[in-house]
Parts: C-alpha cells; structure tokens; sequence
C-alpha cells in the first residue's frame, strides 16, 4: 500500500512537469479567461481585468464555450442514447423498453437542479475552449448524483499506454470543520482534530489522489478498478480510509494534443499570439486618442498669469507679449490603427471557430437566405466533427457510462431484463452535432433519390431499385432522431396496407358488381323493348 509521504513525491512531481505548461496557462488566463488563476489566490470579487484593452478573445472564447455546451451535451435536447453493443443482435419490444427508459433516466439526472451538470459543464467548456483540458467530477451524495468542474489549476494528471489520463492529483482546500464533517473526527489526524474548537474555519490542504488498481482483475468482489485517497499536506498522513471506485469519477477531456505530450492544446493558447497583440495595439490606440482628444498644452515660461485653468469654458490670464497657451498636435492617425487591428481581431475569433459555428451574428447579413445558412452551417460542423471526436472519446463517452453505472448500483434505473443480463451497451450520440455528422448521409440519399426521379421519366422501372419505406425510417430514426413511438412498426404499417389492399379490393367489387347489375337491368329493359315492339307489329 502507497504511503502519504510517496503520493505527495509524486504530486510534487507531476507539478514541477507541469511548469511550462501553467505558465502558458497563466498568460491565456490573463487575457482570455481571467477568472482562473494559475498562481495568484484572489479575494471574491477582485478585479481581474484591468489589464485587458481588448475583449475579443474573451467573448470568443464564451462563444466557443456555449456552442460546444450546445452542440455535445444540449440542455435543450436529448444527445445520446442507450444500445445494445451487438449491431446484428436483434432487440424485443421490451429490451428497446428499457433501454428507452435507462435513456431517459440518465437525461433527467443529467438535467436535474441538484447535480448542476449544466453549469458545472459550461464552466468546463470554457476551460477548454481557453486551455485545452478540463476537468470534471461525477459522484453519488446524499441520494442523488452530482458533478463539479474543478479548475485546471488544482490538478495535474498522467497518461496511460492508451493516452488516456487516467492518474489524477488534485490539491484541494477546505474548513477544518468541513474536514471533518466529511472525514468524521476518527478519519482525520490529531492536528487537525484538535484545531476544531480554537479555528473551525481554518484552512486544510489536501490532496484526492485517484489511479488505477494494479491488483484488480475484473469480476472482482474485494478490489475496485480505481484506487483512492486522500492526503493532509501538512501533516502528511491519510484523511479516511482508502476507498475505491469501480469506474473512473474523474474525466479529462482535451480538446487536442500534442504528439508526445500530455496536456492539452486549446484555441486559446493557439490564438494567444494575436490575443497579445491586439491588446497592445488596443492599449496604445486608446492612448493616442487620449492625446488627441485632450492633447498636452504648450505653456510658454512665465507667460501665464495667475493658475491654469484647463476645464471647459475656463479662463487663462496670460501675457499678451508672449505666445498664447497651445495643443500640441500629436499627428497620430486612428484609421492606421483600425486597419492594423480589424485582421488580428478576425483571425482570434476564427481561432475559436465562431465563423463556423455560426455564433457571430455579423456574418449573417439579411440578404442571407434561411436554408442557405442552415445548408452552411450543417457544412461548418460537419468539418468541425473530426476536432470535437476527441471531447467524444474522453468526455461524453466515459461520463455517461460512469453515470450509467452509478445509476444501476444505487438503483435509479430499474434491473435489466433477463435477457439483457451480461450483455453489453453502447452510446449511440444523437446531439446536435452527432446529427449534421449523418446529415451528409441524408444529403447523399436525395441527391440519389432526384437522380432517380429524372430517369424514372424515361424508364419508370427505375424506381423499383429504391426501398423508399426503409429510406424513410432511416432518414427519421437514425439522422434525425425522432422518438420511436412518433412511428408506426413495421408490423402496423404491413397491417394497415393488407387492409387498405382489401378495402380497395372490396370497393372494386361493389363496384363491378353494381356495373354488372347496372348492365343486367339496361340488357332486360333492351330485350322487354324488343318484345313489346315485336308483339305491336
């Protein structure tokens, strides 16, 4: 079993390898995010900002932040859903049941008020968006499951053979009473313990070390997949006992990576150089206009009379042998400046990639017509796709099995059928996202339905070729995601067409049958007219 002593070495390890990185961090921070800090503690409230000239990369970066909110885990709407991992098993009606039910189960935890998974979520998107790593935490406390992005700052993590972080430290700070209040008085050390009733609100450090379990197999009754513990700093011995996770609470989403190396790159660090830039350009453009609207006075020595008065409509005695007070004209040239500045500005926003998610509301001009913009967009995010899969494969994917997992052991979602026992589910993503991936699907499909379309006009055969009722239920369920049950089964649908068959074929017999009675009585009344006739003769 680690001692305390070696997960603090290790921390302090991964910290000092960290370095560089933080200190890259810290620069983005400062003018793209300026609510994290990497090294300075700040009181609440304190100003933040006052170095900041220019706010582009700011507002970039909460553009980026809510669309990435919206199009990968939408409040709004429904973005995964649970299948079966097998794509060539076939499900019954109350397999699908469940499955729909587990589905909506974990969407309605991940919406609830007391899990905050929304505005814990926004808080991660945004340290991505700016730094490239988040960090988010899923737990079940007090009967409910909750979640909380932690800030880049506290953590350090290191990979896995598969570049996965999956060895997280995070130094965390607490009252001696909330200590203790989650500890228990046996779980935390004399020092902290008698501290409680001189300094109930003093501060603790501690550190949450999470890793893999090198001793656990699956199947295992006794060991948990994932070891953890945590660790006073000060007195360098644990706090509780060493407890485990059967799945990883910790996610590590990054947005991209750099051959090699651990931590993530964001847009952010990749927009700094200009988000510098601008600022400076900024900074020296209000200070010019400064100059120019309340330029410097040229005072002649001794020429006036009595105080300046420089306020508006104020008075300045001078003597009239010498020269009067004057401006002086800097001859600076504020349309330079705003032409050197508007490119940087546009190449930070397109670092954030607000042009292709359509966030920035001066690229729509009014002539724009709706489904030309709607057939752009889909386009921008389909070429967004490939970046965001990562967020996929490292975020969404392993928090929802956590919580699926989480949901299953307290008993949130009802057991599984019998006939689901020791099969495996998968995440079938439906997000807005997940939906203009497969719309290039779609597109393909009309674009061969029009085609067959004009050559049914020479050769109507040609239509046979498609399955128009598997078009539409593909189209319907699997790249637009509407719910199943706004569907008729293909049962019904057969059903409802052998009766619509035998209606017609009814109808079509009434039909002939009253021509056929119709053309007795006109053949009767012939031959009646032929007889009466004959007999008149």
């Amino acid at each position: 079993m680690t001692d305390a002593t070696d997960y603090i070495q290790e921390y302090e390890k991964l910290r000092g390898d960290s370095e560089v990185y933080r200190t890259h961090w810290q620069d983005v921070a400062r003018l793209t995010l300026p609510s994290r800090d990497f090294y300075n503690e700040w009181y609440g409230g304190a100003k933040r900002n006052t170095r900041i000239f220019d706010t582009t990369a700011m507002y970039a970066c909460e553009q980026l932040a809510g669309s990435l909110h919206s199009l990968l885990t939408s409040p709004s709407q429904k973005w995964f859903k649970l299948i079966i991992a097998d794509p060539e098993r076939p499900t019954t009606l109350e397999e699908q049941q469940w499955l729909d039910n587990a589905s909506t189960t974990l969407y309605g935890i991940f919406n609830s008020q007391e899990g905050r998974f929304n505005s814990e979520a926004h808080e991660m998107y945004s340290e991505i968006s700016a730094f490239g790593n988040g960090i988010f935490y899923s737990s079940f406390r007090k009967g409910k499951i909750r979640f909380k992005c932690y800030p880049l700052s506290s953590c350090v993590g290191q990979e896995n053979a598969d570049g996965i972080i999956d060895t997280i430290y995070r130094s965390c700070k607490s009252t001696v009473s909330g200590v203790i209040d989650f500890f228990g008085m046996d779980g935390v050390p004399e020092s902290i313990s008698k501290r409680l009733a001189k300094e109930p609100y003093g501060e603790v450090r501690f550190l949450h070390v999470v890793k893999p379990n090198m001793k656990y197999k699956k199947g295992s009754r006794t060991e948990k997949a994932f070891l953890s513990c945590y660790v006073d700093m000060d007195s360098k011995k644990k706090l509780g006992s060493d407890k485990g996770y059967d799945s990883m609470p910790y996610q590590w989403p990054r947005f991209s990576k750099r051959s090699g190396e651990t931590y993530g790159f964001g847009p952010g660090m990749a927009a700094f150089p200009d988000t510098r830039m601008v600022n400076r350009i900024m900074e020296v453009t209000i200070r010019g206009a400064e100059k120019m609207v309340d330029p410097p006075l040229l005072v002649p020595s001794d020429s006036v009379i009595g105080p300046l008065v420089i306020n508006a409509g104020g008075i300045i005695n001078y003597d009239s042998t010498q020269d009067p007070v004057s401006t002086l004209q800097s001859g600076g040239n504020l349309n330079v400046m705003e032409a050197v500045v508007q490119p940087v500005k546009k190449r930070i926003m397109q670092h954030f990639y607000v042009d292709w998610l359509g966030s920035d509301s001066e690229q729509k001009t009014e002539y724009m017509k709706a489904t030309v913009s709607n057939n752009l967009q889909q386009k921008n995010l389909q070429q967004l796709g490939p970046l965001l899969s990562r967020l996929n494969t490292e975020f969404t994917g392993p928090l929802i099995s956590r919580v699926f997992s989480l949901a299953l052991e307290e008993g949130l979602i009802s057991p599984p059928p019998e006939s689901l026992r020791g099969t495996d589910y998968a995440v079938e993503y439906i997000s807005p996202m997940a939906q203009a991936q497969r719309s290039a699907d779609l597109d393909s499909i009309f674009r061969s339905l029009q085609l067959g379309i004009q050559l049914a006009g020479v050769s109507p055969a040609v239509m046979d070729n498609y399955d128009l009722d598997e078009i539409v239920r593909y189209a319907s369920l699997e790249v637009n995601y509407i719910p199943p049950r706004l569907m008729r089964s293909i049962e019904m649908v057969t059903q409802m067409r052998q009766q619509q068959a035998q209606a017609q074929a009814e109808a079509r017999q009434v039909a002939l049958e009253e021509q056929a009675s119709k053309t007795l009585a006109n053949s009767a009344g012939a031959a009646k007219s032929i007889a009466e006739a004959n007999v008149n003769v």
